[in-house]
């Protein structure tokens, strides 16, 4: 939600009507010079509603013209009841599912004004107004301490909660637009015309809304969902109420620029890109949601200097990922690429030569991670050997060798699959030197970061013979849209090459969508008082 805190006038917002003008109806019902009275009182309202008399002395001047007995008072709360707004009647869930970030801060009189927040289910401890002074049945005064009472008193109030984040205050008064006074960056006032509109009011307001349809949706959070992520997620955040906006593609930083202004949660996967310019022109940004493994494409110390919450998962992809490299490697020992393109061609090549098992051979996994931990698990069940490497201490699965160096792990492999994160030290972690250390005819996956893999120096791995085969599913530069690529392996009969599927399985694709969204929703969700 775009507001940690959303402030309510009373009269005339939640309620219809002004109460003070009900109760002096009910006091004043009988006396001979009521309708004189009542005029009276509702051109001081409209006088100190328009700001044109201080609020504190209009107060006492209303009161003062109506001899009060508690019994009045609380006849008046019932019937406020009845003048409860036709569009809060609507939307009665939006009070109860927000009562823990809702308050209720008005000049009227908190024994009337508890029936109707009773109702709506906002905590009596959350509501901020005045209280009469009795003296057995009878009203003598009104209580001095109370915010409500003096002259700018709802600034003050604010001034004395201290509230943390952005705050949203509705109301049809100077008063409560006078609240923008505490702090203008975080406090945003609407006008609220479905009874009456001040000129005065809606002129010096953020935003004018016509009824409480108008504010919920404001309040609604936005949310952008990039990439084509599942639709699962879109569903979710539907089913709570969010607006959301898909999109198929990669957004460029000046498309999120354009459209940050108005969000509140941006989903993404790996190609779309969080920069600090996006961060700066999205004020009421309060998650980043990545749909996908890692978060090398998200700014992270500028979302927590601006305090947006990441969320990610590390493992809903890490079975799709697995699979794909033991299928690769599989496809790459029996020369699959070759065979594929000579059958589709007509050619029949059915010869056993440079053809292998991958039973007895050796798996080289670089980053013993998650996805790392998890290829070994499958390839030691269908025979192979499996030796790793890792920067940290990592324990493992089955009768998988952690080597202390990588140069081991390069000499000792037949294949060689890295699962490592895309920070700058791991760039082009395999290079030039890294596959002259590697076995005669070896083979090299990379399933993790375009960045680790010198593309030139496999390259020439595979014109020399010293590569037997590649399998390729991220690159240096990837485009942003489903559409025409252009990479140079493309002459080689023993290289794989896929776009960035890696992951792209409904069934990750799925889990992804479920965790990482219901993680969001339940973050968002209000904390009941």
């Amino acid at each position: 939600m775009k507001y940690d805190h959303i402030i309510f006038d009373f009269d005339s917002t939640l309620v219809g009507v002004e109460s003070i003008e009900t109760l002096a109806e009910i006091a004043l019902c009988g006396a001979p010079e009521k309708g004189k009275i009542l005029n009276a009182i509702k051109q001081i309202t409209s006088d100190a509603m328009a700001g044109k008399i201080p609020f504190d002395m209009a107060l006492k001047q209303r009161i003062s013209q109506m001899r009060l007995k508690q019994s009045m008072i609380v006849q008046t709360g019932q019937k406020m009841l009845s003048h409860i707004s036709p569009s809060v009647r609507d939307t009665y869930a939006f009070f109860r599912n927000n009562s823990g970030r809702i308050m209720v801060v008005s000049g009227g009189f908190e024994e009337i004004i508890w029936p109707v927040t009773d109702v709506l289910g906002i905590p009596r401890h959350r509501v901020f107004s005045n209280r009469f002074l009795y003296d057995g049945d009878t009203i003598v005064g009104i209580d001095p301490t109370r915010f409500m009472s003096k002259q700018k008193g709802k600034v003050h109030l604010l001034q004395n909660l201290q509230l943390k984040g952005r705050i949203a205050v509705i109301g049809d008064g100077m008063t409560d637009m006078q609240m923008k006074e505490y702090d203008p960056k975080r406090v945003d006032t609407f006008a609220y015309t479905e009874h009456i509109a001040r000129d005065e009011v809606v002129r010096g307001a953020d935003y004018v809304i016509t009824s409480m349809h108008d504010l919920v949706n404001h309040l609604r959070p936005s949310v952008l969902l990039c990439e084509h992520i599942d639709s699962l997620a879109q569903q979710l955040f539907e089913a709570e109420g969010y607006q959301v906006t898909t999109l198929d593609h990669a957004p460029t930083e000046i498309e999120l620029i354009q459209m940050a202004q108005r969000l509140d949660i941006i989903g993404i996967r790996s190609r779309t890109q969080i920069t600090q310019s996006v961060l700066d022109a999205a004020p009421h940004l309060s998650h980043v949601l990545a749909y996908c493994v890692g978060t090398d494409q998200i700014d992270i110390p500028a979302c927590d200097k601006k305090g947006v919450q990441v969320v990610h998962v590390k493992y809903a992809s890490s079975r799709s990922v697995a699979e794909i490299v033991i299928g690769s490697i599989i496809s790459l020992s029996r020369r699959m690429p070759m065979a594929v393109d000579h059958a589709t061609k007509g050619k029949w090549n059915k010869s056993a030569e440079q053809r292998h098992e991958v039973r007895g051979k050796t798996l080289g996994i670089v980053g013993y991670g998650t996805i790392g931990t998890e290829v070994g698990v499958i390839a030691e069940a269908i025979g192979m050997k499996v030796i790793a490497h890792d920067l940290c201490e990592r324990p493992t699965q089955g009768h998988v060798v952690l080597s202390k160096t990588l140069e081991e792990v390069l000499h000792e492999s037949d294949y060689i699959t890295l699962h490592v994160d895309g920070r700058p030290s791991n760039a082009n972690l395999i290079g030039k030197n890294q596959i002259a250390q590697m076995k005669q005819g070896g083979y090299i996956l990379n399933y993790s970061r375009g960045s680790v893999v010198d593309i030139h120096a496999v390259d020439e791995g595979l014109r020399s013979g010293k590569l037997a085969g590649a399998a390729i599913d991220v690159y240096p530069m990837e485009p942003a849209r489903n559409g025409e690529f252009h990479f140079p392996f493309a002459e080689y009969d023993n290289v794989i090459l896929t776009p960035h599927i890696g992951g792209s399985t409904t069934e990750a694709q799925a889990r992804i969508a479920d965790e990482v969204t219901s993680r969001c929703i339940r973050s968002l969700k209000p904390v009941h008082a």
